[in-house]
């Protein structure tokens, strides 16, 4: 284990001074929007480390709990240790149910279903595909369906998955499952033309405002 890591991943993590964990300070954009919440719920999909880059870290030290996808079994184990509370499932999202390769690179945070996205990583990154694994897919509506408790409403809805946002996004059932806040990364996103973002155009649809951007995500609240 390297050194960085093992900082990362001791307790001593959080007492450095951060006030973000979120890697563009998503995470405190959302906490001064939506308030002082005690014990509110997350979905956060593409999860990556329990702490590193992570949009619901801040939340989760406040009292939150939620739900964390992450195909990477790895990184799910450690959600088991370091952030107990949470139900961390070991899949992907999709469109519809099946099975696909996890493109697994030498920095984990790059890793992606996206042959694409994958394949742009090394020619513009320098990164390695190490190998990759077969993961089981599943339309977030039905990762909802079977694992928000009923009556739940859902906070804050966190998406991340290295080019497959979207499709992730819109696998939702949105009638049924409505977040307050979503954050999703769009990292193409250009405000002038902002109808060339599927992810704008789909949450502009779903009833969502653009509540704040970032280098790597847009950020959007629920608009009753």
């Amino acid at each position: 284990m390297s050194l960085k890591n093992f900082i990362i991943d001791s307790p001593f993590y959080d007492f450095f001074g951060k006030r973000s964990f979120g890697q563009s300070g998503e995470d405190v954009i959302v906490a001064t929007e939506i308030g002082n919440i005690k014990k509110g719920f997350y979905v956060d999909v593409g999860a990556f480390h329990p702490k590193q880059f992570s949009n619901t870290y801040l939340f989760y030290k406040r009292g939150w709990e939620g739900i964390v996808v992450e195909p990477n079994q790895d990184l799910c184990r450690l959600y088991e240790t370091m952030r107990p509370r949470d139900i961390c499932l070991n899949v992907g999202v999709g469109k519809r149910e099946a099975v696909a390769d996890y493109i697994m690179m030498d920095n984990p945070a790059a890793n992606t279903f996206s042959e694409k996205e994958a394949l742009k990583s090394v020619e513009k990154a320098g990164r390695k595909i190490l190998k990759r694994r077969p993961v089981a897919i599943l339309p977030l509506s039905k990762i909802l369906y079977k694992n928000v408790p009923k009556g739940t409403e859902i906070d804050l809805m966190s998406v991340d998955t290295e080019g497959m946002d979207y499709e992730d996004l819109e696998s939702n059932d949105w009638e049924k499952y409505r977040p307050k806040i979503v954050i999703s990364e769009d990292m193409k996103f250009d405000v002038k033309n902002w109808k060339k973002s599927k992810v704008m155009v789909l949450l502009d649809e779903k009833g969502y405002d653009l509540l704040a951007m970032t280098p790597y995500s847009l950020i959007f609240k629920r608009h009753d």
